[in-house]
């Protein structure tokens, strides 16, 4: 599932076989291919960063928007006074998003790791126990999250076409809730 592995793996299987199966035959061909393989080191660049980006780009509207607020009359009229409300509206519909301070994908990543890591010992400890009862309901939530892990994994790659089932999963947005 990791996206970083699975474009390196692209991008090494356009510089390595398909370009220079290309080369010499089709010069728009190797054009464009020497295309695909610069966006796919792009979005290898960038993909982690994108989020980042987002929401740099939405502090930054919103900052013209306050600036642009306080540039007009305290009680504009009119058109100009439906355009501040709607903007003034914007704004606080977006103020939690602007305050958002998002780890990196690597930070995300190690506490994943790490978190795992702790819940491993912890299940074996409550599997290893003295008490059915721990061992019973340790062993049914570990169950209910190996399902959703599996079904989360299964919806993000559906759309490669190799699940026989695909139709019967719910949506990406129904899963990243």
């Amino acid at each position: 599932m990791d996206l970083g592995l699975r474009l390196k793996s692209m991008e090494k299987a356009m510089a390595d076989v398909i370009i220079p199966a290309l080369e010499g035959s089709n010069a728009l061909a190797v054009e464009q291919a020497y295309f695909v393989l610069f966006h796919i080191c792009l979005i290898t660049a960038q993909f982690d960063k994108d989020l980042h980006f987002k929401l740099a780009e939405l502090r930054e509207i919103a900052g013209c928007a306050q600036e642009l607020i306080a540039a007009l009359p305290p009680s504009p009229a009119g058109a100009a006074g439906v355009a501040v409300a709607r903007t003034r509206e914007a704004l606080g519909s977006s103020a939690a998003a602007r305050g958002l301070q998002v780890p990196s994908r690597d930070e995300v990543t190690g506490m994943i790791r790490e978190l795992k890591g702790a819940v491993d010992v912890l299940l074996r400890g409550a599997l290893a126990g003295k008490d059915p009862v721990v061992a019973e309901a340790a062993t049914k939530i570990t169950l209910r999250y190996s399902e959703r892990d599996v079904t989360r994994r299964r919806v993000w790659v559906k759309d490669a076409g190799y699940d026989l089932e695909a139709a019967e999963l719910p949506s990406l947005a129904q899963v990243l809730r």
